[in-house]
């Protein structure tokens, strides 16, 4: 899953917290504008730094798709 940080209406720490509920072995792909280092859900397998390239995005999903599910 592709997810921000800041999204309207509810925190991304909140999204992630009701999807580790849900879907445990899920693996969450997070954004953020901030310089913010994440600590948070082992769900969370990267962290990528906005604004960044479209190639980025592909090569953290292809990274993501290739990790053994946990």
């Amino acid at each position: 899953m592709l997810l921000d940080l800041a999204i309207p209406r509810m925190s991304g720490e909140q999204v992630i917290e009701n999807l580790s509920e849900l879907a445990p072995h899920l693996r969450i792909l997070l954004f953020t504008g901030y310089g913010e280092a994440w600590e948070g859900s082992p769900q969370v397998v990267e962290v990528l730094h906005k604004p960044l390239q479209f190639a980025d995005i592909l090569q953290a999903v292809r990274r993501a798709l290739d990790q053994a599910p946990s």
